[in-house]
């Protein structure tokens, strides 16, 4: 017998129009006894049916919904879900063997991430419910895509506020450790273990393809560079020179091994603090054509939030003093907590500040296989704002 929970009178707009969270100050069922991870039934006040989902009593997100209809939540779900997920990236994306599968609730499966590089599927489960069906999940999977290899890399922050442990399982085959997959135009290593996320950022992928247009004979400066996404795809788009800043060892390794790989001699890669690094360029009067800033997010809740635009700010107005005439400022952000409001006003602000002004170009977000759904603004995180000095 699956259990229901009313929602209180008023608080069932959301819903209607879509979005898939009912909140702790939205229901009027006590829930102190029901199941963590359970599967729930959402009514309105009046008793009609809006949504099935499961629950979380001790979260503030108490029920995330996975379908509008009256339906058993089972393997037969999951691969329907599953069926549709792949056959939209396929339509986007014909050629490719790596991608987002599951991007949450952009496909109707919120709190699950799953991610194809080639042969191997890496899951991410970020939420109580879905690691309770992580079992049925895998399995309808592994017979949708018979992968070589199925990695768990449930070690993502978001688990704490589940109550979940962070860890790391290998759940069927053994991993390539030398690993080569294509993003965008070049080939890179991917380490599906041990690798940022669930081993590379796959969001910039058809971004990194906007640089044909500005890359060509630049002096580029790629921050926090990673495994040299962008920069890489500079140097292969024509810039003169390329060099890629990160605070990591390991990534500004890989980020060499990259482009070896690519066989992209114009790069150099250098392991330092981005903030640092750019007032000393300041100070030297250090000059580019091209910059791209795609920190980490400086906002991880709303707590954070002017903390996080003050370090947006920051550097951002670095990266601004050193820009040649007419050169391209690419700038990122994937805190969705920032809207693209608040992201342009803080641009605006640095601009004024280092006493530039900017073109805007284009606005762009997260390449198509992180699906962005009308209804629901949450699924939208990623801001990549192209400027060019006037």
């Amino acid at each position: 017998m699956i259990r229901q929970i009313v929602v209180r009178r008023g608080k069932d707009r959301r819903l209607r129009q879509g979005h898939l969270r009912v909140f702790d100050n939205e229901i009027e069922t006590d829930i102190k006894e029901f199941e963590p991870g359970s599967i729930v039934d959402i009514l309105d006040a009046n008793g009609t049916f809006l949504g099935r989902g499961y629950i979380n009593p001790h979260s503030r997100i108490v029920v995330r919904i996975l379908t509008k209809r009256i339906q058993e939540i089972d393997a037969r779900f999951f691969k329907r879900r599953f069926d549709a997920a792949f056959n939209y990236r396929k339509t986007i994306f014909p050629e490719r063997n790596t991608f987002r599968l599951v991007h949450g609730a952009g496909d109707f499966v919120p709190g699950l991430m799953v991610d194809k590089y080639d042969d191997h599927i890496v899951v991410q489960a970020n939420t109580l419910g879905i690691d309770r069906m992580l079992p049925t999940i895998v399995k309808s999977l592994d017979e949708l895509l018979r992968p070589a290899v199925i990695i768990a890399r449930n070690d993502s922050r978001a688990r704490e506020s589940e109550g979940l442990p962070c860890e790391k399982k290998i759940l069927k085959g053994k991993p390539n450790p030398n690993l080569v997959v294509e993003v965008g135009k070049l080939k890179f290593e991917v380490d599906t273990l041990d690798g940022q996320k669930t081993g590379l950022f796959l969001d910039q992928g058809e971004n990194y393809l906007r640089l044909e247009e500005f890359a060509r004979s630049a002096r580029t400066l790629d921050c926090f560079c990673y495994s040299g996404g962008w920069g890489l795809h500079a140097a292969f788009f024509g810039a003169k020179e390329v060099l890629g800043i990160d605070s990591s060892p390991v990534a500004v390794e890989r980020a060499r091994s990259n482009a070896r790989l690519n066989s992209l001699e114009s790069c150099s890669f250098q392991e330092a603090n981005v903030f640092e690094l750019l007032k000393s360029f300041e100070q030297t009067r250090e000059r580019f054509d091209l910059i791209i800033l795609d920190p980490p997010a400086y906002v991880k809740s709303r707590n954070t939030l002017a903390e996080g635009l003050k370090a947006y700010k920051q550097v951002n107005l670095s990266a601004m003093k050193i820009l040649n005439p007419n050169g391209i400022l690419i700038s990122c952000s994937c805190s969705y907590q920032v809207t693209e409001e608040a992201f342009l006003d803080m641009l605006r602000r640095a601009a004024s500040v280092a006493g530039r002004t900017f073109r805007i170009l284009e606005m762009r977000t997260q390449s198509r296989d992180h699906p962005v759904l009308l209804s629901i603004k949450e699924t939208e995180y990623l801001k990549c704002a192209l400027l060019s000095v006037a």
